[in-house]
C-alpha cells in the first residue's frame, strides 16, 4: 500500500511543475492548432484539384490528421526525459536504494505528464473542431470506443518504447545523441507522416509497435478498421507490451552492469 501512495505522489510530481509554468499552457496549444489548420488547408486545397490520398475521403484524411496531430504530442515516445539524467549524474543509485520499482515509478511520473496534456488538447480542440467540423468525418459511437481501447494500448506501448530509449544512455552516453533517429522512426512507422496502408506493405507494417501507437487508433476512430478485425490489433499490442516490457528489464539489468555512480 506504500508503495501505490509512492507511486500516486510520483504522478503529482508533473502537476506541481505545471502551477509553476502555467504561461507554458497557451503557447503549446499553438504547436497543435497551428499545424492542424495547416494540414487542413493543404488536403482541402489538394481534394479541390481532384488529388487524393489512397482511399481517404477529404472528411476521413482530415480527421486522421487531426487526431494524429494531437496524440503525436501527448503519447509517451520519450517516457520519462529524467531517466537520462538519472543514469548520467549518478541519481539513479537513489531509486536503486528504495524499495521501489523504477519502471512504475517512471510510468508514474509519464501518466502525471500525460494527464497535464488532457487540459491542452481539449483547448486545442475547441480552437479548431468549432471552425473545420462540417470537412471533418465524425465517427459513429463504436468507433470512439474502439479508438479509446486502442488508445490505451497504444500509449503502454510508446511508454516501452520511450523507456527503452532512455536506457541507452547506459551505453551510448546520452540517448538523445540519437534524438532524430529515434524521431524519425516514430514520424514514419507510426503513421504520423502518412497513413501506412497508402505505402508498400501498408498492412504488414500496421502491426509494428509504432503504428500501434497512432496509425492503428486513428484509423478505428475514423471507421477504417472493422470492429470484428479490433481484436487482432489489441492482441498484437498486448503481445509488444509483454516483448516491450521484457526487453526493456534486460537492458536495464545489462545496463546496471556498466553503470557508474557519482558522488558520496
Amino acid at each position: 500500500m506504500q508503495r501505490i501512495r509512492a507511486y500516486l505522489r510520483a504522478s503529482l510530481f508533473p502537476l506541481k511543475i505545471f502551477m509553476e509554468h502555467r504561461t507554458d499552457f497557451l503557447l503549446n496549444a499553438s504547436m497543435y492548432v497551428v499545424p492542424m489548420y495547416v494540414k487542413f488547408f493543404l488536403f482541402k486545397t489538394l481534394y479541390a484539384s481532384n488529388v487524393t490520398l489512397g482511399d481517404y475521403s477529404l472528411g476521413r484524411i482530415l480527421t486522421y490528421f487531426f487526431a494524429t496531430t494531437l496524440l503525436y504530442g501527448s503519447m509517451p515516445f520519450y517516457a520519462n526525459y529524467d531517466i537520462t539524467h538519472h543514469i548520467k549524474d549518478g541519481g539513479l543509485t537513489l531509486f536503486l536504494s528504495k524499495p521501489l520499482s523504477y519502471e512504475f515509478f517512471n510510468l508514474s511520473i509519464t501518466i502525471g505528464k500525460n494527464l497535464m496534456d488532457i487540459p491542452l488538447l481539449i483547448l486545442s480542440s475547441l480552437l479548431f473542431i468549432p471552425f473545420t467540423y462540417k470537412s471533418l468525418f465524425i465517427p459513429e459511437f463504436i468507433h470512439v470506443i474502439l479508438f479509446f481501447l486502442l488508445l490505451f494500448v497504444g500509449f503502454l506501448i510508446a511508454f516501452y518504447l520511450g523507456i527503452i530509449f532512455n536506457y541507452m544512455s547506459f551505453f551510448i552516453g546520452n540517448a538523445y545523441n540519437a534524438y532524430s533517429f529515434y524521431k524519425l522512426l516514430i514520424w514514419v512507422l507510426s503513421g504520423n507522416l502518412l497513413p501506412l496502408d497508402i505505402l508498400p506493405l501498408g498492412k504488414i507494417l500496421s502491426y509494428n509497435p509504432f503504428a500501434l501507437t497512432l496509425y492503428v487508433p486513428v484509423r478505428a476512430l475514423t471507421g477504417k478498421i472493422r470492429p470484428q478485425f479490433t481484436l487482432y490489433h489489441v492482441l498484437a499490442g498486448i503481445l509488444w507490451i509483454f516483448v516491450l516490457k521484457l526487453l526493456q528489464k534486460v537492458v536495464f539489468v545489462k545496463g546496471l552492469k556498466r553503470y557508474e555512480a557519482y558522488g558520496g
